[in-house]
């Protein structure tokens, strides 16, 4: 890199041992993330080595150059407690937090039946173009699948502006900045849940929330954690004991109520994953540890002799 310069040039060492330079611009008429990601090129340390990948565009297409830097996040307070948020695929119980927020215990998607009827489209748009082994199953052929793949890519987007946009009940501020007035309210962060899931799922928000929620955060510098989501439902909040049973047995799939088994205690199992949230957000926090690697937070969650009963969990 040629520091402070509008125009450069980056020195490549390719896959196959060879080197290259690669002229660079810090000035883009590009819209969308290429323009967006070209702050970030200040905290690029052009000292040391990084990973990237080099797309190259088609005949006379600027080829981009894509890498990650460890962009620093700054907070206007350090927070009091934090709220759990558990996001789950029952339309039911699709927000779930470990308190009462504005005299609501979840967010129920049931109240937003555009977001849930769109999520089902592209639900059925996605098995059209999915590429099974037997090429007698499969809907579409290849050239068909691309027009598809390109619809079903503006319909997520009209999802995510769905979910930023829609309000939280009773309020007439969106969902997204309504949790984070409270929270701000109580000088409180946010302990967001990371559930994933793959095909068999898709998707319910779950994705985007996530996001939108990580956006905002560092927009208003509400301080969060993305939270493990290892055990959350499973684990009793009240004396720490872990249901590690296969068929999950101290869960009513019925009536979605847990009950311990160690101290007889019960709850809404969604309602003690957002506080399991809490809790192992608050340890993080405690012990200073804010790093987002998932296997690292989880290694210093079952350290803590307070969390789990520790024959439980050593093991996993």
């Amino acid at each position: 890199f040629y520091k402070n310069k509008i125009n450069g040039k980056l020195k490549v060492k390719n896959l196959d041992g060879t080197k290259s330079i690669v002229r660079y611009r810090k000035s883009s008429k590009c819209k969308g993330i290429q323009n967006n990601a070209l702050k970030y090129i200040e905290y690029a340390d052009t000292e040391k080595k990084f990973g990237g990948t080099i797309v190259f565009g088609k005949e006379g297409q600027p080829d981009r150059i894509v890498a990650s830097v460890d962009v620093p996040v700054e907070f206007d307070y350090y927070p009091k407690g934090f709220i759990g948020l558990d996001f789950n695929k029952s339309n039911k119980n699709w927000i779930y937090f470990s308190e009462d927020i504005f005299g609501q215990e979840k967010i129920s998607k049931e109240s937003y039946p555009v977001i849930s009827a769109l999520e089902k489209f592209i639900e059925s748009r996605n098995k059209i173009v999915k590429v099974h082994k037997d090429i007698s199953e499969r809907e579409v052929r290849t050239k068909q699948r691309t027009p598809i793949r390109l619809e079903i890519k503006k319909l997520h987007k009209k999802h995510m502006d769905l979910i930023e946009t829609s309000r939280f009940p009773g309020k007439e501020r969106a969902i997204i900045d309504s949790i984070l007035d409270y929270a701000i309210s109580k000088s409180y962060g946010l302990a967001i849940d990371t559930v994933a899931t793959g095909d068999k799922n898709g998707t319910f928000g779950q994705d985007k929330l996530k996001q939108l929620f990580i956006d905002k955060c560092i927009e208003r510098k509400v301080p969060y954690i993305l939270a493990p989501s290892y055990y959350t439902s499973r684990r009793c909040i009240h004396c720490g004991w872990l249901d590690l049973s296969e068929a999950n047995s101290s869960r009513d799939k019925k009536t979605n109520i847990f009950t311990c088994e160690h101290c007889d205690k019960t709850e809404n199992a969604d309602r003690t994953g957002a506080k399991n949230h809490v809790v192992y957000a608050k340890h993080l926090a405690d012990i200073d540890f804010w790093t987002f690697n998932k296997s690292k937070q989880w290694a210093k969650i079952k350290e803590s002799e307070n969390i789990f009963h520790s024959s439980q969990i050593n093991d996993r």
